[in-house]
């Protein structure tokens, strides 16, 4: 909040956004895991809403996990790393919001995907991947 009470907006949501999409090989035994790659079993995506508070979108089996950290965006990439996440980065203009494109499949990827404002039709987090490189993305 301002000097005068009113809400203030942490970041530009009009303009574009910088996104990170980490990758990783999940948790425990999931059933869908034989559908998936090694390393891209599972994704989750973050952007930084002001210079030290990072958004993450994690979705999970039965939820999605958002939450917001004080934290700067290179010390999550580095923590992630460390933990053996596969990192990549790609900046897209916000588009209006349109229902995802991909049916009634909801994966992570597919989440993430919507969440980030990335036209695809990935539903797999290899897919996902691929899109991210293929829209002028790079890995970290």
């Amino acid at each position: 909040m301002d000097v005068d009470g009113s809400p203030v907006e942490l970041c530009d949501v009009a303009g574009p956004a910088r996104w990170w999409v980490g990758f990783t090989d999940g948790q425990g035994d999931a059933w869908y895991q034989w559908m998936t790659r090694p390393g891209f079993r599972h994704c989750f995506a973050f952007r930084a809403l002001a210079s030290e508070v990072i958004l993450l979108v994690n979705p999970l089996l039965h939820r999605v996990d958002t939450r917001s950290f004080w934290m700067r965006p290179d010390v999550m990439i580095a923590q992630e790393q460390a933990a053996g996440a596969r990192i990549v980065t790609i900046e897209l203009q916000p588009t209006k919001a349109d229902p995802p494109r991909r049916g009634p499949i909801l994966t992570c990827a597919s989440v993430c995907a919507y969440s980030m404002g990335m036209d695809t039709r990935a539903i797999t987090p290899y897919g996902l991947y691929r899109a991210i490189l293929a829209h002028g993305g790079r890995e970290l």
